[in-house]
């Protein structure tokens, strides 16, 4: 690709972080401030899970979006922007499924307070498989070579090593929300 052409792509990179970014942050506002309600003690070992791997995709998913910006102040002078896009366009799959995931977690959790069961299952079904039809569709270009935590490449095997990621920890299960294709 030549300069401009790989400058315009960056450029559209960028804008695109921008609108993704803003979203995230409120999103991970709100579920930082969570504990520190009173209503938080009272919920079920099962909401406190959903809860934290709502705030660790959230998290991820800033993490995700910041990255290539600190790429391209490491890499610019090196001329290579063919490599830090490939490196962004990633990183911004990533952080796709990851915002996907914790909005679904975050209407699981809110749901479940509000309804209980069988509303909270529909609705974070609907949820997440509209989250995941959208990623898919956003995502499924530059997907061939890249994977969280899974191997072979495929979507199906990139959200499931995000889930298994935000799963395991300590041998303890994280998440109850499982996004899939």
């Amino acid at each position: 690709k030549t300069k401009a052409e790989l400058d315009q792509e960056w450029g559209e990179l960028v804008e695109e972080h921008r609108l993704a970014m803003p979203g995230v942050q409120v999103l991970f506002a709100f579920l930082l401030i969570l504990p520190f309600q009173n209503r938080f003690e009272r919920l079920t070992e099962n909401q406190e899970y959903v809860y934290f791997s709502a705030l660790l995709c959230a998290t991820l998913a800033i993490v995700l979006l910041i990255a290539p910006t600190a790429a391209h102040r490491i890499r610019w002078r090196k001329q290579d922007k063919e490599a830090l896009m490939v490196m962004a366009t990633r990183t911004a799959i990533a952080a796709t499924v990851f915002i996907a995931a914790a909005m679904t977690a975050s209407v699981y959790l809110i749901t479940d307070v509000l309804f209980g069961e069988p509303t909270t299952v529909i609705v974070a079904s609907l949820v997440a498989v509209r989250a995941s039809n959208t990623t898919v569709s956003i995502s499924v270009g530059p997907l061939s070579a890249f994977s969280v935590g899974g191997s072979g490449g495929s979507l199906p095997k990139m959200i499931s090593g995000a889930t298994t990621l935000i799963h395991s920890g300590g041998g303890r299960k994280f998440g109850v929300v499982e996004v899939s294709v």
